[in-house]
């Protein structure tokens, strides 16, 4: 008897495109996939800060799973943002299905070392946050 090949199943991935974005797409709603793309920050933020000065444009796709549970994103949002007295450029772009997302992006700006770091996009305007991302990357640096 053979045994069935079990699939494993993500609900958080995470990619570097081509042009260097890092798409970190959300396949559930769940409290697992914020801790995974919380995970994946975190690898994100531990690599930028080997490389001094360096930069990441982050796309957040939340169009698959629909609604997040956002209290504990944005709870967990800001418990891990905590860590974080310096943090390296990230500019995050996050494209959603429905809307409510406003206290995540809030909690998700804390990250960013200026105010305008975290920008919604609703779900038809995924180029529009990739061209905003492009846009960002060519202005001057933080120091």
């Amino acid at each position: 008897m053979v045994a069935a090949k079990k699939e494993m199943y993500i609900p958080c991935s995470h990619y570097v495109l081509d042009n260097g974005v890092h798409l970190m797409m959300m396949h559930e709603s769940s409290r697992e996939a914020v801790d995974m793309w919380l995970s994946h920050m975190t690898d994100l933020m531990n690599h930028l800060y080997i490389q001094r000065d360096a930069y990441a444009p982050v796309i957040l796709d939340l169009r698959e799973p629909g609604m997040m549970p956002v209290g504990y994103a944005t709870y967990s949002v800001r418990l891990w943002a905590k860590e974080y007295q310096r943090p390296p450029r990230v500019d995050i772009a996050v494209v959603y299905r429905y809307g409510l997302l406003h206290k995540l992006a809030t909690a998700l700006s804390e990250l960013s070392r200026i105010e305008d770091g975290v920008r919604l996009f609703h779900k038809g305007r995924y180029d529009d946050a990739m061209d905003w991302l492009m846009g960002r990357e060519a202005e001057t640096p933080y120091r």
